[in-house]
């Protein structure tokens, strides 16, 4: 079947190529849906990412929390809502 209407998709400031500024909208979005995922992976695989997804934070947030505080707290609320939903 050959659709006649095709969508178009927009990607705003470049947010799936990873450049450009991310707001705190898709910032707590993907840092949710990044835990949702991680916690239903088998066990060794779940403690892995865990471990590197903390570590990861760990390393960036200090650097970023003066110049996108706005995006750390985002993050910190998606792992945090991620967790128990």
């Amino acid at each position: 079947m050959i659709c006649k209407n095709p969508s178009k998709v927009w990607h705003k400031v470049g947010a799936s190529s990873g450049e450009g500024e991310v707001s705190e909208f898709s910032a707590y979005w993907m840092m949710q849906n990044r835990v949702r995922f991680i916690k239903k992976l088998p066990t060794l695989k779940k403690t892995t990412s865990f471990i590197i997804l903390i570590f990861s934070r760990i390393i960036r947030y200090p650097s970023w929390f003066l110049k996108k505080k706005h995006i750390v707290l985002a993050q910190i609320k998606g792992i945090y809502n991620g967790l128990i939903k």
